[in-house]
């Protein structure tokens, strides 16, 4: 949700690209990590009521921002080496090993997951035979009501990302069928994830206030926008590799990464206590503008917490070295399995009936928050030795 550049796979992916050089980003990998323990701490937050609790339950509301950051890492990762192939005057990247790694890395530990969920914790539920095909080729997130009551509900975004697996090449071969130089390659790019990430917004608009809470909030259309941040990080990356400086927009965002992460900051306050967003019922449909808003600044906090990792001499910086750390390398690499795992041990095992931790009171959050994650990096450690690493192998074979 794994140093090898050829393994990348969106929000789960790899840290580093495969190109010529040998351009890593080690710390998008610690970045993934906090990422997938900030869902742990948001659905934690939900379960235990903390959001109404808590003085700081409108922060704790708004902590599903961990999913705009794996949506702009999936921008940025898969559509760069096309951008770079593009450039660089080499040939299309080849389908069929694209195809074939995202789904080795997706696919297994899902599978691996959802039979648990199903048959040893029981909180899946099938209503027809074909639910069951359904949640086994992951266009379970296209059938809302399956996910909202049953188990492993975080799979809307699964949905979503494999969506844009799948259309992402398409994207880029036609834009690559612009012909020029560098720049104009590049501005051709940029152009066009400009255009796609502005027509997102627009159909989200439009969504949003014929039909507040409608499904189609969670599509890819919709959600373009905050993959468009990430692929507009992929032009400007690889335009910056192979004409050999960066272009000053890239010089800017990765000189400061301290700044960087306080606007993404100041941009979460404002997100959490600036819009009046609800906070007791955080899936209520909301009025086009709070939509709106939510929605750009989800895309904003991401920005500003990613663009560090891209930009700017990684070996410098405080953040820098915190994020490309051994443990929280080591937290982004089964980060994966905490994401599939979290949602159903918590509920299962630790606030189901019988309540083990019913006994806490004022740190009832803290302690279902932290014995999830404990549990989970055990179980999601498992799932990357026994399934995922394996399946990484088999994409190292071919």
């Amino acid at each position: 949700m794994l140093i090898d550049p050829a393994s990348a796979v969106g929000g789960l992916e790899t840290a580093a690209p495969p190109d010529p050089g040998r351009v890593r980003f080690p710390a998008l990998e610690g970045l993934r990590g906090l990422a997938a323990v900030s869902i742990v701490a948001y659905h934690a937050a939900i379960d235990t009521k903390a959001i109404l609790s808590s003085a700081a339950g409108a922060a704790l509301a708004r902590l599903d921002v961990g999913v705009a950051v794996f949506f702009v890492l999936s921008g940025f990762l898969l559509y760069r080496p096309f951008v770079v192939a593009h450039l660089a005057g080499r040939s299309f990247p080849r389908l069929t090993p694209y195809l074939r790694n995202r789904f080795l890395r997706i696919f297994p530990a899902w599978w691996l997951a959802f039979g648990v969920v199903t048959l040893g914790l029981h909180r899946i539920g099938f209503f027809h035979p074909v639910d069951v095909f359904l949640y086994v080729s992951l266009l379970v997130g296209y059938v809302p009501h399956l996910f909202v009551l049953n188990g492993l509900y975080q799979s809307w975004t699964l949905t979503l990302e494999i969506t844009f697996y799948v259309a992402l090449p398409l994207f880029a071969w036609v834009v690559t069928r612009r012909r020029g130089d560098v720049r104009t390659k590049a501005r051709a790019h940029l152009a066009a994830v400009v255009g796609a990430g502005a027509l997102g917004l627009a159909l989200r608009a439009y969504a949003a206030s014929a039909d507040p809470g409608t499904g189609w909030l969670i599509r890819l259309p919709t959600e373009m926008a905050l993959f468009a941040i990430g692929m507009a990080f992929a032009v400007s990356s690889a335009r910056s590799q192979v004409i050999g400086n960066d272009s000053l927009p890239a010089r800017t965002l990765g000189r400061h990464p301290a700044v960087s992460w306080l606007l993404a900051a100041a941009a979460y306050w404002w997100l959490s206590y600036g819009l009046g967003l609800p906070v007791r019922d955080t899936l209520v449909p909301l009025t086009t503008a709070q939509e709106m808003g939510r929605h750009v600044l989800f895309g904003v906090v991401a920005l500003f917490l990613v663009a560090p990792a891209v930009f700017g001499d990684q070996r410098r910086g405080l953040i820098r070295r915190v994020l490309g750390s051994r443990p929280l390398s080591a937290l982004g690499l089964v980060s994966y399995g905490v994401y599939l795992w979290h949602a159903d041990l918590m509920r299962g095992l630790l606030i189901g009936p019988g309540d083990p931790l019913r006994h806490v009171s004022s740190f009832r959050y803290l302690t279902v928050f932290g014995a999830t994650l404990v549990l989970t990096l055990a179980v999601a450690s498992v799932s990357y030795f026994v399934v995922e690493k394996p399946a990484l192998r088999l994409k190292a074979r071919s």
